[in-house]
Order: structure tokens, then sequence, then C-alpha cells
């Protein structure tokens, strides 16, 4: 192995295991009233479907604690891939850390995680070129947890809704990386969550025959099935935390720029449009480490600034946007989502502060490609859309993936892309 690349091997895994320690370290700090793993074992046996805010469900240290549980998780699911350092798996990582504050467990990703092996076998695929893949195929976890937990089935036998829930995790597994292969030729690479679409419409598919053949017999629909619960908020330990993270980004790219020779150029790193962009193999690790802490804390001071609430789902949500950056997302073509965002907010009966609006906008920087590609008044456009969409999108697929942001931004992409390219072919003739 040649120099720099271990040391990128050394900074991808020695990264994902600081910060999963970082996590468990403040899951023990927190834990005042001694209530950790009684409240764990909520988080792991609640719903979470919609939206699940886990400091409401365990209290802040047990969401901690499943937040690390998850981190070594996809820690051993690369290591077991022999997985290379790369901009989807660092995408990959933090979008689990993310989303377990809200809606994600290792309990719920393991038979998913384990159904995306089995499709790799199946079909003789190496498992490293896989590892990323299942993670992002546990956006979703809540489908797995509806079958096992949710209050309508508590009247069957565990044994029973783990069968089925256990089923249903890898059938997902085996599933979404197919129908994610294709759900990339809709956006063309404008959407840089293409599990947000794939994952959706599987979403989409099973919910829509979940409540014919389930729901309809309960008198209950869509709006009825969808409750989102949250905290009052953590700001505190959530600034010192993600304080400490971007500090540890900080680090680990200055380590990969001293050992590593590489020659990091954020300069170079801000002219990438995104689209179909992987940081780490074009700009190295140390300038997409360095580029992950920057949009941290842009989006750390932001929700401070406009007072937007530290819950579980604004926290991983900011977690969400971060992972983004290691895959196309920059400064220079973030910029225009959020004006798209700050142009709805004029118009819309909402504030940028409010609690949908912080955690969607997280993931309307899936859609920064438009700008890098097509100009900033196309981002704007993008931005201002996915603030219209992405709150409601949620009823289509009953809340059964996690990735209902990057599911509305697959969506918009789809619908502009062709018009985008229109327009450009008008302009050529």
């Amino acid at each position: 192995m040649k120099s720099q690349e271990r040391t990128y091997q050394i900074g991808f895994y020695g990264y994902m295991l600081s910060v999963n320690f970082l996590f468990l370290a403040a899951a023990l700090v927190f834990n005042q009233d001694g209530q950790m793993l009684s409240g764990l074992a909520k988080t792991l046996t609640s719903f979470a479907g919609s939206t699940m805010d886990y400091f409401s469900a365990g209290g802040l240290s047990a969401a901690l604690l499943n937040v690390s549980l998850s981190g070594f998780l996809a820690f051993l699911v690369f290591l077991s891939g022999k997985t290379k350092a790369s901009g989807s798996g660092l995408m990959a990582y933090m979008i689990t850390l993310g989303f377990s504050f809200y809606g994600k467990t290792f309990l719920t990703s393991l038979p998913i995680v384990v159904g995306v092996y089995l499709y790799s076998r199946l079909n003789k695929i190496k498992w490293t070129q896989n590892t990323a893949m299942a993670l992002f195929a546990c956006s979703l976890d809540p489908t797995v947890s509806l079958f096992a937990f949710h209050p309508l089935h508590l009247k069957y036998p565990l044994f029973l809704r783990s069968i089925v829930a256990l089923s249903v995790g890898l059938l997902i597994g085996l599933i979404v990386p197919i129908v994610s292969k294709h759900s990339s030729k809709i956006h063309k690479g404008f959407n840089i969550y293409n599990v947000g679409l794939s994952g959706g419409l599987t979403a989409w598919f099973i919910f829509q025959i979940y409540r014919s053949t389930f729901l309809a017999q309960q008198n209950l629909d869509s709006q009825g099935f969808l409750q989102s619960v949250f905290s009052s908020g953590e700001k505190t330990p959530i600034l010192i935390l993600y304080s400490l993270l971007f500090l540890l980004l900080f680090l680990w790219g200055l380590y990969i720029k001293t050992y590593g020779e590489d020659k990091p150029s954020l300069s170079s790193l801000f002219k990438r449009s995104g689209h179909n962009c992987d940081f780490v193999k074009e700009e190295g690790l140390a300038a997409t480490f360095w580029n992950m802490a920057i949009i941290g804390i842009i989006f750390l001071t932001f929700y401070y600034l406009v007072g937007a609430p530290f819950t579980g789902p604004t926290v991983g949500a900011l977690l969400c946007a971060i992972c983004l950056s290691s895959n196309g997302v920059s400064l220079t073509n973030a910029w225009p989502s959020f004006a798209g965002y700050f142009l709805a907010s004029l118009v819309m009966p909402f504030s940028l502060g409010s609690q949908a609006q912080a955690v969607t906008l997280s993931f309307a920087l899936a859609l920064a490609p438009i700008s890098g590609v097509y100009g900033w008044f196309w981002g704007i456009i993008g931005g201002f859309a996915h603030a219209a969409i992405a709150p409601y999108s949620a009823a289509v697929h009953g809340g059964l993936t996690l990735y209902n942001g990057g599911f509305a931004a697959g969506i918009i992409a789809a619908v502009l892309v062709p018009i985008m390219e229109h327009f450009k072919e008008q302009r050529a003739n």
C-alpha cells in the first residue's frame, strides 16, 4: 500500500473511530440522571415513522449512545469490506450518525445491512462495492420498526413481529440497490441523495400496500398514521459536542496534510460543480475534511442565529448537511439553496427557524449540483421548490423512509433537469 493511500485509510477509519468515541464519551458525561441504558431500551423499541426525536424517546444520553452504536456499526461494515476512503463512504457514515438522532438504530439497521450483503453475494458483487449502499439503504429503518414496534402491532406476539420485521428488512436490503441503479437515471446525478429517491419510491410502494391491506381495515388514513414527536431541544450540550466534532475534522485534515503527501486546495474544491463529484478522490481527504467542517460551522451558526430548536431531528439534519459536503456540496454551490429557502420564507407561512424548515434546508443541499452546472438562478428555484415540497412529501410514503428531504430533492431534480436542458439547448441554437 502506498504511503498516501495508507495515510488516507488511517484518516478514514481513524476519523470514524474518534467520532464514535466522542459521542460515547458525551453520552456518559450527560448521563446525569443515570437513565442512559433504560432510555436506550426505549429508543430501540420505539416506532420511528415520520419524525421521532430520540431526545424525547429516551433522553439526551441515550440518543448520543445510539448515535455512537450506529457509528460503530458503520465502522464495522466498512472494515468488513476493507473499504477505501471515499466521499461516498464519508457521506454514508455521517448520514448514519445524523439519522441516529431521529429514526435509525443499530437494531433496525442490521437486517437491512444483511440484506444488502446477500444482494452482493447473490449477484457476485464485491462486498466492498456495496458497503456504503448498505448504510444508505438503512434510510428505510422506520419500515422495520413499523412491523416490530408500532402500537397497532403490539397486540401480536413479539416472535411474530420480529420475524416479519426481519424479513422486511432483508427484502429492503435486496431491493434498494436495484432500484437505486435506475433512480440515478431519473435525476441524472443532480440529486446527491440518490437513495433518497430510490428509498422514497420503495417506501411509497410498501406503504401503499400496507395502507390498503392493514390501515384501511383499521379506518386509519396516512395523516392519522403520521405522528411526529419532538423534545424541547438540547442547545448547550450540542454546541459543545459539535464544536469538538468540527475540531476533529480540522485535526484529521491537518494529519492528512502533514503525513499523506497531500496538498489540499479548498479553492480548487470550491470550483467544482458538485455534479457526480467525489471530493476525496478529486481533491483529497484533507480538503474534504476541512470542507465538511466549514459547512458544519455555517449550519450550526445559522441554526443559532435563526433560533432553530436544537432537537434530535435538527441536530441530526446538520450532520446530514455535513455528509453532503464530502460528495459535492461546497460554499459556492450551497448558497443558492439558502437563498431559495429565504425567499420561500417571505411568501410561505413559516420562518427559517421553524422545526420543519431547519431540518429540510439541510437536505435541500442535495440539489447543489444544479447551481454548480446550470447557475445560481436555477439553484435558487430548486431551493424554493424544496422548501415548498419537502415538508409535505412524507405523506406519500407514510414516513417509512428517513430520507424524505432526499426524496423531495429527487422529484424536484427529475422535473427541473429536462427544463434546464431545454433552455440550454434553446440558447445553443
